[in-house]
Parts: structure tokens; C-alpha cells; sequence
């Protein structure tokens, strides 16, 4: 994939974390599948809320957005604010990724809403692959969900 970087961005840098997110329910609804959800849907649904344009002209408030087909597209260039992080992230220490699905967990079952497939997963290893050779950042020590970084 060609990754996209922000001009001030400097190569080797050491880029504090990788922040997974999921797409999550629909509004009210935290129990609703959102594995069948497109860019174009989040890219939409992040103007309409916040109106946070990219220098890559899209809304999206990620970095980068994996669907269910394991289809990547960039909303922000490594180094610029992103949504998720807004107001924490001026100097591009997050990088964030975006997974189409609802990994909450039911309540009745413990069981996830959806789960990401095996296109997304290889997707996911791949974006992180080529992320790595520019930057200095750890699987194991930078990788979090988002709801660790709210905490």
C-alpha cells in the first residue's frame, strides 16, 4: 500500500501508539452489526458529526479504515490530527485504524456482535507491515484498542 504521510512527518520517527477502533453500533442501538459498513458510510457519518476534513479531502476521523472485504482506504495521512484522538494528537504520536463491525460484546451471551474476518485481520497484518518499515513501533508494546486510551 502507498501510505500517505504528513509533510512534517519525519521518517523514523517513533510513533507512541497504533489505536484499533471498531465501528461500533448505530446510534442508540450498541448491539446493531456495522460489519457491512463502507468508507463512504463512515466518511459521511464523521461530516455530518464533526465536519473534520482531511488534507486528503475526506471527513473520516481515522488514519485508515479496513471493511469487511479487508479493502484499505487512508482518510488521514500519517502524522495529522485525527478525530479519534482530536485535542490529544497534534504531533501524530496515534495512528489510528478502523475496523468495519461491532465488536462489543451481548450482554446475554458474551458473545461480539461481529467479529473481524479473516480479510480484515490480513489487511490489518499487512497495513501494519508497511507501516513498520518507516516507523519505529512495536507490535506488542504500541497496539491498543481504543477503549484503553479513553480510560
Amino acid at each position: 500500500m502507498n501510505i500517505i504521510y504528513h509533510p512534517t512527518y519525519k521518517s523514523g520517527s517513533t510513533n507512541k501508539w497504533l489505536c484499533i477502533h471498531h465501528s461500533g453500533g448505530l446510534g442508540l442501538n450498541n448491539f446493531a452489526s456495522t460489519q457491512y459498513l463502507t468508507a463512504e458510510n463512515v466518511n459521511q457519518n464523521h461530516k455530518e458529526r464533526w465536519n473534520f476534513k482531511s488534507e486528503l479531502g475526506w471527513y473520516g476521523g481515522y488514519n485508515f479504515f479496513i471493511n469487511s472485504k479487508g479493502e484499505i482506504t487512508q482518510f488521514r495521512k500519517i502524522g495529522e490530527e485525527t478525530a479519534a484522538q482530536k485535542g490529544y494528537n497534534q504531533n501524530g504520536e496515534v495512528i489510528s485504524v478502523c475496523l468495519a463491525g461491532n465488536f462489543n460484546r451481548l450482554p446475554q451471551t458474551g458473545l461480539l456482535v461481529d467479529k473481524p474476518t479473516q480479510e480484515q485481520e490480513n489487511a490489518l497484518r499487512g497495513l501494519f507491515v508497511d507501516i513498520s518499515k518507516t516507523i519505529n513501533i512495536k507490535f506488542y508494546n504500541n497496539v491498543l484498542a481504543f477503549s484503553y486510551l479513553r480510560s
